[in-house]
C-alpha cells in the first residue's frame, strides 16, 4: 500500500487542501509503513472529544466532516475506506474536520466496457470468501452507497441490466 496511500492523500491535498494535513513523506520501517503529515496545532480526535463529551461536537462540526467526504470524493476522486472518529482531527474553536490516515483508501471510477464516459460512486469495501478461501484482494467487492450524481447511478443501473454481462463468468 505505499504508494497507494500516498497517491490518495497527495490527490486529496491537490484537490481540496482544506480537507487534510498536508502529507510530508511516506517511509517503510522494518516492514511497518509511517506516513508524516502537517502539524497541526490544537487539534483533537473525535473520538478524544467524544469521550470528553466536548461542545465542539455541533451539527456544524457534522456538516463540515460531510462536506469534507463530499469533497474527497467529487474533487479528488478519493474514498477513505477507514473512516472512524480516531481519523478524523477537530480543530479551532469554531470547529473544523481534518480527514487523516489514508491507507484504505481507493480511488475508484468505474470504466465499463461499452461506456464512453467513467461512472463514480461511494462504496463500502468488503471482503467476499468462505470458510475455505483465503481472503486477499482477489476476493474484495465494493458495495455502493451512493454516486457523485444520479446520472451516475442511472447509467450503472442501465448498463448492468442491459445485457452486456450476460454469459460472462
Amino acid at each position: 500500500l505505499d504508494g497507494e496511500e500516498e497517491s490518495c492523500h497527495w490527490a486529496v491535498t491537490r484537490a481540496c487542501p482544506h480537507i487534510s494535513p498536508a502529507f510530508l513523506l511516506g517511509l517503510t520501517v522494518k516492514g511497518v509503513r509511517i506516513s508524516f503529515i502537517e502539524w497541526l496545532d490544537g487539534c483533537k480526535t473525535m473520538y478524544a472529544l467524544y469521550r470528553q463529551s466536548s461542545p465542539l461536537l455541533t451539527r456544524d462540526l457534522r456538516k463540515s466532516l460531510e462536506r469534507a467526504v463530499h469533497d474527497m470524493w467529487t474533487k479528488a476522486r478519493v474514498l477513505h475506506c477507514d473512516l472512524h472518529m480516531n481519523n478524523v482531527l477537530v480543530s479551532g474553536e469554531v470547529p473544523r474536520a481534518y480527514i487523516i490516515d489514508y491507507g484504505m483508501a481507493v480511488e475508484i471510477e468505474l470504466h465499463l466496457p461499452g461506456l464512453i464516459d467513467p461512472v463514480r460512486a461511494s462504496a463500502r469495501v468488503v471482503r467476499v470468501f468462505d470458510e475455505h478461501d483465503d481472503p486477499g484482494p482477489r476476493r474484495m467487492a465494493a458495495v455502493f452507497t451512493a454516486f457523485a450524481t444520479p446520472a451516475d447511478a442511472r447509467r450503472l443501473a442501465v448498463h448492468l441490466g442491459s445485457g452486456y454481462f450476460a454469459g460472462v463468468d
